[in-house]
C-alpha cells in the first residue's frame, strides 16, 4: 500500500503484484537452432571460424560421453577433433590425423585415412574407428576418455590396396561407413566397391581388431567371402541397439538387406532384402522410396529403420519386430520438388543423405546435399511415423523454401545428435564446414511457487505530492515485482478501481519486472 498526491489531493494507492506463472514460449522438443559453424581453412565465408581438416567433410560422430565431435574429410583425408562444450554444444577444434601420403599441414600424419568417410566411437568411448574409400582402409585408434585425444592405433587395407603399414584382409575395397554393435565386441566395414560386409572382433579392453570374414553381394562373389543378395554398392551399415540386427544401405543395387547377428559371436546370416520398384535386383521384396540409399538410422527402442535416399529424394520408413528383427515396410517421404510416387512430401529432402534419431526417440534428422539442408521430422514413439516439422537451409540459397537459414550447409552430408540430446551436428561437403545446432528438448515441469512476491515503490515517492501529467520525461510512476518462479502482471489501484495506464513499458522475465505507467489527474 503506498499514498502519494495528484493535484493536491490526498490519494490512496494500491499496488497489487498478482504472480501467477505463465508458461514460457518452448520452441518444439526436436526443434534445431543454429549455433555457429565451423570452415576449412581454405574456404571463406561469414560467419564460419577457419580450421585445419574439413575439406570435404562427410561423416560426424559424438563421443557417448557427449565431451567431443569427430569429423571425417574426404579430400583433406582427415580425422578432426572438437572439444564439445556440454552446457552450450559450442565446439572448438582440436587438432587433426592426417593420412601419411599427404602433408601433415598443421596435423598429425598417420596410415589409414586416404579419403575418410564414416566414423564411429565405440559405446565404451576408448575407441575411434574410420572408414577411407580411396585407401581402401579402416583405420582405428585409441582415445582418452579423459581428453578425447586420439592415438593412431593400427588400420586394415584390402588385399589388393597398395597402402602401407596396415594388415591385409578381404572385402576392404573402398570402405563408406563402420558401425559398432553396443556390446562392443563386433565392428563393421560397409565397402562400396567390393559389395561387401566385413566383419572385425573386437577386444572390449583395448578396441583392437581381428578380422573374422566378410559377405559379399551375390554378382561379385570372391573367394574368402559368402554371399548375399541386396549388397550391390554398399554406403550404409548399423547395428540394432539390442545387438540382434544388422542392416546395410545399397546404393548401387537401390536396395537395403537385413542381417540376423550372434549377439557371442558377431557372424551375421542374411535375413532378406528390400529394393526399389525401379531396381532390378532379384530376391528382394520391391518397395517405394529406396533409389540410392546412403544411410541408415535405428530408433533407440529398435522399433524403426530408416533410409534416407539420395536420387529418390526420399526418407524410407520399416517397422522392425524387436523379437526377430524381421523388417516390415512402412512408408516413405519425398522431397517436395520430386514426383511423390506413393510418398507423402516435405520440404528439404532433396539428396538425402544421412539420418540420425534423437536419443529420447521423439526426433529423426535428415541431410539433404541437393538442397544444403538438415530437415526436423517428428517421430510417433508408438508408431515410428514421421510428421515433417521444420527445415534449416544454406543461408547462400535463393530461396529459403519455408525454411529457415544457417551458414555452412551447402552440401549438407553428415548429421549426429548429441548423446544428452541437446545439439545437432551437420557436415557438410561442399562448404568444407561443420554446423553445430541446439537442440530443443521436452520442458521441464515449473518450480514450485513457495516464495511470496515482492514489491517496491520508486517513483513518486511514498507520501509525495505531484500534479499534472506523469510522463516518461519526469519520471513518470515505476514499479518493481519479483519472484522465484515469475511475474505475470503488476496492478495499480487508484481509490478501489484499477488505474488503467496510458502508456507501459515492456515489462522484462523471468523475475523481476518493472512497469512505467503514465497517468493524468483527473
Amino acid at each position: 500500500m503506498f499514498a502519494w498526491r495528484i493535484a493536491r489531493r490526498t490519494c490512496v494507492v494500491s499496488v497489487v503484484a498478482l504472480v501467477v506463472l505463465t508458461p514460457a514460449a518452448f520452441a518444439d522438443p526436436g526443434d534445431l537452432t543454429s549455433g555457429g559453424c565451423l570452415r576449412d581453412l581454405e574456404k571463406t565465408s561469414p560467419g564460419c571460424v577457419g580450421v585445419q581438416g574439413l575439406d570435404r567433410g562427410y561423416g560426424v560422430a559424438v563421443s557417448t560421453d557427449g565431451k567431443q565431435v569427430y569429423v571425417a574429410s574426404g579430400d583433406d583425408d582427415t580425422l578432426t577433433t572438437f572439444a564439445r562444450d556440454p552446457e552450450t554444444g559450442a565446439v572448438t577444434w582440436v587438432g587433426c590425423l592426417r593420412d601419411a601420403a599427404l602433408a601433415a599441414g598443421g596435423c598429425t600424419s598417420v596410415a589409414g585415412l586416404d579419403g575418410a568417410r564414416g566414423v564411429a566411437v565405440s559405446p565404451d568411448g576408448i575407441s575411434v574407428y574410420v572408414a577411407s574409400g580411396e585407401g581402401d582402409a579402416l583405420a582405428v585408434f585409441s582415445r582418452n576418455t579423459t581428453s578425447g585425444a586420439l592415438t593412431w592405433a593400427g588400420c586394415f587395407r584390402d588385399s589388393e590396396s597398395l597402402v602401407s603399414g596396415c594388415t591385409s584382409v578381404q572385402g576392404l575395397d573402398a570402405p563408406r561407413d563402420v558401425a559398432i554393435s553396443e556390446d562392443g565386441t563386433s565392428v563393421y566395414g560397409a565397402s562400396a566397391n567390393d559389395d561387401a560386409i566385413t566383419t572385425f572382433g573386437r577386444d572390449a579392453t583395448t578396441g583392437a581388431l581381428t578380422w573374422h570374414g566378410c559377405v559379399r553381394d551375390v554378382s561379385n562373389s570372391e573367394a574368402g567371402c559368402v554371399t548375399a543378395a541386396g549388397l550391390d554398392g554398399p554406403r550404409g551399415v548399423d547395428v540394432s541397439s539390442d545387438g540382434k540386427s544388422l542392416y546395410v544401405a545399397a546404393r548401387d543395387g537401390d536396395a537395403v538387406a537385413a542381417f540376423h547377428r550372434d549377439t557371442t559371436t558377431g557372424a551375421i546370416g542374411w535375413d532378406g532384402c528390400f529394393r526399389d520398384v525401379e531396381s532390378t535386383v532379384t530376391g528382394c521384396t520391391k518397395v517405394q522410396g529406396l533409389d540410392n540409399p546412403h544411410g541408415i538410422a535405428l530408433s533407440p527402442d529398435g522399433r524403426s529403420v530408416y533410409f534416407p535416399s539420395e536420387i529418390d529424394d526420399t526418407i524410407a520408413r520399416f517397422i522392425r519386430d524387436p523379437a526377430s528383427g524381421a523388417l516390415t515396410y512402412g512408408d516413405c517421404i519425398r522431397d517436395l520438388g520430386a514426383s511423390p510416387n506413393g510418398c507423402a512430401s516435405a520440404e528439404g529432402l532433396n539428396g538425402a543423405r544421412q539420418a540420425t534419431v534423437s536419443a529420447d526417440g521423439s526426433s529423426v534428422y535428415v541431410a539433404g546435399a541437393d538442397d544444403d539442408a538438415v530437415v526436423v521430422f517428428d517421430r510417433d514413439s508408438a508408431t515410428g511415423a514421421l510428421t515433417w516439422d521444420s527445415c534449416t537451409r544454406d543461408a547462400d540459397r535463393s530461396s529459403a523454401n519455408g525454411c529457415a537459414l544457417a551458414q555452412g550447409l551447402d552440401g549438407a552430408r553428415g548429421v549426429a545428435a548429441s548423446p544428452d540430446d541437446t545439439s545437432v551436428y551437420v557436415a557438410s561437403e561442399v562448404d568444407d564446414a561443420l554446423v553445430a545446432f541446439r537442440r530443443e528438448t521436452a520442458a521441464s515441469p515449473p518450480p514450485p511457487d513457495t516464495t511470496a512476491p515482492t514489491v517496491s515503490w520508486t517513483t513518486p515517492a511514498a507520501g509525495g505530492t505531484v500534479s499534472g501529467t506523469l510522463t516518461r520525461e519526469n519520471g513518470g510512476c515505476t514499479i518493481a515485482a519479483g519472484d522465484n518462479v515469475g511475474v505475470s502482471r503488476v496492478e495499480v489501484l487508484l481509490d478501489g478501481p484499477r488505474c488503467r495506464p496510458t502508456r507501459r513499458t515492456h515489462m522484462a522475465a523471468p523475475g523481476t519486472r518493472r512497469r512505467l505507467l503514465t497517468a493524468r489527474t483527473r
